[in-house]
């Protein structure tokens, strides 16, 4: 295109020259059309960057997405009842959109399967051949301001990813697929050799016509420290407030009002009986031996607001990572949640199908067969407490559930 464009000028000097002395209208206007096709040839020369990595509006844009194939058994066994049992084959797709909107300013959208519960993405197979929803699940901006860019500042403002860190990425205060709708804050900094991060936000839980909205104030912080050359030590600290809360109906409640929709948190007469301030203290420990990298952890999570039932922690380990082919993980947890510790309806949706009160161990393993795909089982075993303690002398009803995936990343 460009050896073309110079031809046409080159052409136009010559058909200049021969002019010269004697400028005709003709050959004026010969030179305007001249002017005007070189003009469009470099415009189809910037073009060609749509396909060969140029600065286009194509470059602008990404798309990408993981799907998910679970084959999973359910096994309750409540008190005294007979045993039920469930198989499920389920798929878990996220179609992800992201935008640069300049060089401050980024937009991400994502769509994923599943119903409206915000502890899952899951759709479950077998509807007689249905059509199944996409749902939009994420759509907010960040800001990223140039003149703080050494401290690492961030402000996201829509329905966006979880901006709190999780230990161990574990699910015992939030899930994984719960998106919070508001803003939030956050920003890095180092200190010699430690490296500090602070996360606040505010969110939107319930809102309400003719009352108060239930918002959600949070702020956490955290610092990571290399205690020797092979051992790194995590620790940080988060404070929940869920204001107006109490009186409400629960969150996650299918927008029905259903008073069992309360997830095992105390609820009366359909709407919390409690609030929800919640301290959390958390840690990470990361070494390796023999060259196999291990990340240590705990949890712990107290509702400063019920005079009982109001703690949560959480022990596990993950060994090795995923990175190449053949590459594999373990991960173990076990936690414990009373009723009110945290809010039922958005801790981890496998934990006792989605609620509190109760005890439960996690075992999992992946392998990376291929690029881009994993297989992976996972086992929950654990028990739901039938009334308000473990120790009141009730039959508690037991629980497990076991998962097997093929999942690949596109």
């Amino acid at each position: 295109m460009r050896k073309i464009a110079s031809f046409c000028v080159a052409a136009a000097l010559v058909i200049s020259g021969i002019a010269a002395g004697a400028e005709s209208s003709e050959v004026s206007e010969l030179r305007k059309e001249v002017e005007a096709l070189s003009q469009r040839i470099e415009k189809m020369d910037q073009s060609r960057t749509l396909f060969d990595g140029g600065s286009s509006w194509m470059d602008r844009y990404t798309l990408s997405g993981d799907f998910n194939y679970r084959t999973e058994r359910t096994n309750i066994e409540p008190a005294d009842q007979k045993e039920q049992i469930r198989i499920r084959q389920r798929i878990n797709l996220h179609l992800n959109l992201d935008a640069v909107v300049n060089d401050e300013i980024t937009f991400h959208a994502q769509f994923v399967t599943g119903g409206v519960t915000p502890q899952s993405t899951n759709q479950d197979l077998g509807d007689s051949f249905e059509t199944d929803p996409l749902n939009l699940d994420r759509a907010y901006m960040t800001y990223k301001p140039e003149y703080f860019k050494d401290n690492d500042v961030t402000l996201q403002l829509g329905k966006m990813k979880n901006p709190f860190f999780k230990p161990g990425n574990t699910e015992m205060i939030w899930d994984g697929d719960v998106n919070l709708e508001g803003g939030s804050a956050s920003m890095k900094f180092e200190y010699e050799k430690a490296k500090f991060f602070l996360n606040t936000g505010g969110f939107w839980a319930i809102e309400n016509a003719n009352d108060a909205d239930v918002g959600l104030w949070a702020i956490q912080g955290g610092v990571s420290y290399p205690v020797t050359e092979d051992v790194e030590l995590l620790l940080g600290v988060t404070g929940y407030y869920y204001a107006n809360e109490e009186g409400e109906g629960p969150i996650n409640d299918d927008g029905q009002g259903d008073p069992n929709m309360n997830h095992g948190n105390t609820c009366a007469n359909g709407v919390y009986d409690t609030e929800y301030n919640i301290l959390e203290v958390f840690g990470e420990c990361h070494f390796a031996l023999n060259e196999i990298p291990f990340n240590v952890y705990f949890d712990f999570a107290n509702n400063g607001d019920p005079s009982d039932e109001d703690t949560a922690w959480l022990f596990g380990f993950t060994v090795n990572k995923l990175e190449k082919q053949w590459d594999w993980r373990f991960n173990y947890n076990y936690r414990q949640i009373e009723m009110d510790a945290v809010v039922g309806g958005l801790t981890d949706g496998d934990f006792l199908n989605g609620q509190t009160n109760g005890q439960m161990h996690e075992f999992g393993f992946k392998w990376r067969v291929l690029k881009n795909t994993d297989v992976g089982i996972n086992y929950f075993v654990g028990e739901a407490f039938t009334a308000d303690d473990e120790d009141d002398g009730t039959d508690d009803a037991d629980y497990d559930r076991f998962q097997f995936d093929i999942g690949v990343k596109f």
